[in-house]
């Protein structure tokens, strides 16, 4: 088992200035040990001109087991206030040489922060009613991590534990028989799961059929045909979703269309064979297996900062075999 962390590190700087007081004043305490009520007052004027804005510097560590193993290109960070408007959002490449800084001023107060690691062409769309991102969209899907946890952002450090989890339950479709020569296109069509990915509990809402098509090229006739798809799993569905495979010559005209009942654990793997170009059996035939994922990495403190500590690991949580 590979284990791969992720550390955030905010910096929160708070500016202040004090009311009625110099650098060289001392504080003034009775005879039993309490402040006057002058020395009072001079802390109540300090507390009251604190500035009000605090600027929290974002630090991305990437510990790898081996170059390139991250399961996505895309980390995206963003901040919304407490009426979930976005206030900040950074999304960087892992490759790039400028990901693992950025900086951000916010008003102290309770934030929500989310990180999502995944590795979409097309942006995920937010929607603050539920707590939902749209993530998939036809021919643009893949692996999902994330984190969501409320925040108090203050001038007093404190450190925050996110752990980055797989949302997404993979159908790795695999046929036992050959891509004929007529065959010029492929389409899967998923039913059953979800493109919405539920921040609160990780899991997919209702709705959206995702549709995925590949062009036949000359290397993949005559071979075994391989694809995989992701979706997120519902969170009170039946642990089952539809594939639809449809076959398609150059004309467009349809060759060979089946439906495959199958069934789905989240941020596990089917990993289903069966034969579709020619006959074979249609009933699955199950073998689970796979071993739970450990998680596990060292804290970082520092006094004086709110220092997010961003743990994951990559591992699947298990394989399930069907012979479809």
């Amino acid at each position: 088992m590979i284990m791969k962390a992720i550390r955030f590190t905010l910096f929160a700087i708070a500016m202040s200035a004090l009311s009625g007081l110099t650098s060289c004043e001392k504080a003034v305490f009775d005879e039993d040990g309490s402040k006057t009520t002058e020395e009072s007052q001079q802390e109540t004027n300090q507390e009251d001109s604190t500035v009000s804005k605090v600027t929290l510097v974002l630090r991305v560590d990437v510990t790898r087991a081996a170059e390139n193993s991250l399961p996505w290109k895309t980390l995206q960070f963003e901040i919304f206030d407490s009426s979930y408007k976005s206030v900040k959002k950074i999304k960087q490449n892992v490759d790039d040489k400028s990901c693992g800084t950025a900086s951000v001023e916010l008003a102290a107060g309770t934030y929500q922060v989310v990180v999502l690691a995944h590795s979409l062409n097309k942006e995920p769309e937010f929607h603050t009613n539920p707590i939902r991102y749209q993530m998939f969209t036809n021919d643009d899907c893949s692996d999902v991590f994330y984190a969501y946890k409320n925040i108090v952002v203050g001038d007093k450090g404190q450190e925050v534990e996110l752990m980055l989890n797989r949302a997404t339950s993979l159908i790795r479709f695999c046929t036992e028989d050959v891509v004929p020569q007529e065959v010029k296109r492929m389409t899967f069509q998923c039913k059953g799961g979800s493109q919405t990915l539920n921040l609160l509990d990780g899991f997919g809402f209702p709705g959206g059929i995702l549709t995925m098509s590949i062009n036949v090229v000359d290397s993949m006739v005559g071979q075994p045909l391989s694809v995989e798809l992701y979706t997120f799993k519902r969170s009170n569905s039946t642990n089952e979703i539809e594939l639809a495979v449809t076959a398609y010559n150059n004309n467009g005209k349809v060759l060979k269309t089946k439906t495959y009942p199958i069934p789905i654990v989240h941020a596990e793997i089917s990993d289903c064979s069966a034969y579709f170009f020619t006959d074979g059996s249609d009933d699955p035939e199950i073998h689970t297996g796979g071993d739970d994922g450990e998680n596990g990495n060292e804290n970082e403190t520092k006094d004086g900062t709110t220092s997010f500590v961003v743990k994951v690991d990559t591992t699947w949580a298990g394989i399930n075999h069907y012979e479809l």
